[in-house]
């Protein structure tokens, strides 16, 4: 694969600028064999979602600054998405910043993972 952008749903605009986070994400997409076909497929739904919440909201898909995160969580559930939906996006945005070689906007404080009653539930924290 020569250009990895038409494997990754998201605007020129949103690309970040800097060579290396561009570098190590068409490593990652060039290494998709890495993944099962369903993680793939969930990764790439997940970024078409979240991307298009992005560009709707004016906010930036990479990289994710964890209040951007925390709205596009919270957004999920306003919309009726399952805890364990959510749970996946969070997780998958966090990984794709991680291979981008940027901070994983879950790792802040802002986002926090609870489990009451033993459940996965995404929980955001009021602080601002």
């Amino acid at each position: 694969m020569d250009d990895f952008r038409p494997h990754l749903p998201l605007p020129d605009g949103h690309l970040p600028g800097q060579a290396n986070v561009v570098a190590q994400l068409r490593a990652f997409v060039q290494d998709r064999e890495a993944f099962s076909d369903n993680t793939w497929r969930q990764l790439l739904s997940v970024m078409r979602i979240c991307a298009g919440w992005a560009i709707e909201h004016g906010r930036t898909f990479l990289p994710m600054a964890p209040g951007s995160l925390r709205d596009y969580l919270l957004w999920l559930q306003a919309n009726g998405r399952a805890s364990s939906t959510i749970a996946t996006h969070l997780a998958l945005i966090s990984m794709l910043n991680r291979r981008a070689g940027l901070t994983a906007p879950g790792t802040s404080l802002l986002i926090s993972r609870v489990g009451p009653g033993g459940g996965a539930h995404v929980m955001t924290s009021l602080i601002r």
